[in-house]
């Protein structure tokens, strides 16, 4: 079972939830997937269904073992069920237990010190798997000219073509490292393709500027950054509000595009009668002055609308606090926020003339799938890759099945256009 299908399930009382969340996040840091009630039911869902499916579509179950739980009829009923059914069942005890005879052969990781660090790398080595995920040194970052304004960019990954990828609204190319599920997305990209990605002007490592410029000219950022790589031709991935400006650089500089990657990407950013799929003025007025009070200090709207399955994740919400602080002051994220009320490039879809790709989460909550079918009706020839999930931000959720797609269209794409 290689670490990219291996799912475990995570079986704990209620008491024990810290311990049960932390060997979460110690799982998804080497890159293998979970199933935690508290992240993986939805809200109104069947809870014993739930966990039927969880236990189901789990390979190994890790009970979080203390005399709580073993006076828990469910927890029990999960670790009798993981026996019965040839699952892995792996202890962590947590606290000194009266173990019952039916347990009794199963070996258990002792996590009863109070520094869990021993105590996790065991779990890691007894899921008998080597983590993908490449703790190397992240790669340099670079900067390319465009006109006054030094656009800071990374490369990183040798496949036979170069992937150019548009970052969303806001990034930090050196603190997107730090986040192990990101590092993870970048480094699988990387095995497909040379990998080059930037930080836009006014935001992350490039230069602060008085303004955020028009989309026309983060276009010449883009190009500015691909002449400095040395990057000819290269097929292009929009993230997000990354999409509108990968599309009009395809059609500006359409001999310097190969294919086209548009995920949870924009294309207008107000209502229109003709596309109700956006917010109205009022609300992104209404927006723009919460951006103003809580950016960087109140993550709640934005991790439950981003990144809902870590909506409970402590760790990760402190993380992508400092994440926003490094990437864009409150000013700066505003003002990118207004610059984005302008962009409108609906009349240049039916422009592209070259293999694109639209993948869009079923239940994003940022941009709803409607937006998704509409990109891929509109652009002559798009493939359209609806994938389950919630999740808007490209490295949480369901990685696996985010880079097959990706993976089969770019490859496919481009080996049929040589």
């Amino acid at each position: 079972m290689t670490i990219d299908r291996l799912q475990v399930f995570i079986s704990y009382v209620r008491t024990d939830g810290d311990v049960a969340r932390q060997v979460r996040a110690h799982l998804a840091a080497v890159g293998v997937r979970t199933w935690m009630d508290e992240y993986d039911i939805p809200v109104g869902a069947y809870w014993p269904d739930e966990i039927d499916k969880g236990l189901t579509a789990s390979e190994i179950v890790v009970g979080i073992l203390s005399p709580e739980a073993i006076a828990s009829r469910n927890v029990k009923n999960e670790w009798d069920w993981a026996i019965q059914n040839d699952k892995r069942l792996l202890l962590v005890r947590v606290a000194p237990t009266d173990i019952p005879h039916r347990y009794i052969s199963i070996n258990f990781i002792d996590a009863t010190d109070p520094d869990p660090t021993a105590a996790l790398a065991s779990l890691v080595a007894a899921l008998g798997i080597e983590p993908v995920v490449d703790i190397a040194t992240p790669p340099r970052t670079e900067y390319a000219q465009s006109g006054e304004v030094n656009i800071a960019y990374q490369v990183f990954g040798e496949g036979p073509f170069d992937l150019v990828v548009t970052p969303g609204f806001v990034s930090n190319l050196d603190l997107m490292w730090d986040n192990p599920p990101i590092a993870r997305y970048w480094r699988r990209l990387a095995t497909v393709a040379r990998v080059i990605t930037f930080d836009k002007r006014g935001t992350g490592l490039s230069d602060r500027v008085t303004d955020i410029p028009p989309l026309e000219q983060r276009v010449d950022d883009l190009r500015a950054v691909m002449d400095a790589a040395g990057v000819e031709r290269a097929a292009l991935m929009g993230v997000s509000e990354g999409g509108p400006l990968s599309i009009q650089f395809a059609t500006t500089y359409p001999d310097r595009t190969r294919a086209l990657v548009l995920y949870g990407a924009d294309v207008r950013n107000l209502w229109a009668p003709d596309f109700p799929w956006a917010p109205k003025i009022e609300e992104r007025i209404a927006r723009d002055a919460e951006i103003l009070h809580t950016w960087g200090s109140d993550a709640s709207s934005d991790v439950s609308t981003f990144a809902p399955s870590m909506a409970n994740d402590h760790a990760f919400i402190e993380w992508f606090l400092r994440f926003c602080r490094a990437s864009a002051s409150p000013g700066a994220a505003v003002a990118l926020s207004q610059m984005n009320r302008s962009i409108d490039v609906r009349p240049l879809l039916g422009q592209l003339d070259l293999p694109t790709l639209v993948v869009h989460r079923t239940g994003d909550r940022s941009n709803p799938i409607e937006l998704g079918r509409y990109l891929a009706a509109t652009i002559p020839g798009a493939v359209l890759a609806e994938l389950p999930g919630d999740d808007h931000l490209p490295w949480l959720g369901d990685q696996d099945a985010l880079f097959a797609v990706i993976q089969e269209f770019l490859t496919g794409s481009l080996d049929r256009r040589r």
